[in-house]
């Protein structure tokens, strides 16, 4: 495969990876929680090797996006930080990204957060625990009334 064809391969790829990443429902608060690098490798079943994509935040980029405002009637472009993306060679490792780069939490809120989360996953599974322990009882005590009409009904008398 040629060069050209290669890069317009790459660039295929690149627009259908970030068109998942941008369609996704809390794709505008990525950011805001920390999700700010996607990786995503691409290699065909016939060996092919495209490389790895690396979508990422960039808070100190210049973006192209003009806002209006309406009471002034101004267009400015005064936002900072918009996505990129680069490629990896094959044979290229990416560097390893901080799981939580300057987080706006500290390392006692995040075990905080965890400790909240286990416990909900823990309650949540003792409710259901609980329902299929009820469920099972209704079960076999359907079964108990349902064997002692059977015996009522092999009664027979002459």
């Amino acid at each position: 495969m040629d060069d050209k064809s290669f890069q317009e391969m790459r660039y295929g790829l690149e627009v259908q990876f970030k068109h998942i990443i941008y369609s996704q429902p809390g794709f505008e608060f990525f950011k805001s929680i920390g999700n700010k690098n996607f990786f995503q490798r691409f290699k065909t079943n016939d060996g092919l090797d495209f490389g790895i994509l690396h979508v990422y935040w960039d808070k100190d980029a210049e973006n192209n996006i003009v806002t209006y405002n309406p009471e002034t009637s101004e267009r400015t472009n005064n936002a900072k930080g918009d996505w990129r993306h680069r490629w990896f060679k094959p044979d290229e490792k990416p560097e390893a990204v901080p799981p939580r780069e300057n987080s706006i939490i500290s390392e006692e809120g995040m075990q905080k957060i965890y400790r909240i989360h286990v416990k909900k996953i823990v309650d949540a599974a003792q409710n259901e625990n609980k329902r299929m322990m009820e469920k099972r009882q209704q079960r076999q005590k359907f079964e108990q009334e349902e064997n002692n009409e059977e015996e009522d009904e092999k009664i027979l008398l002459n």
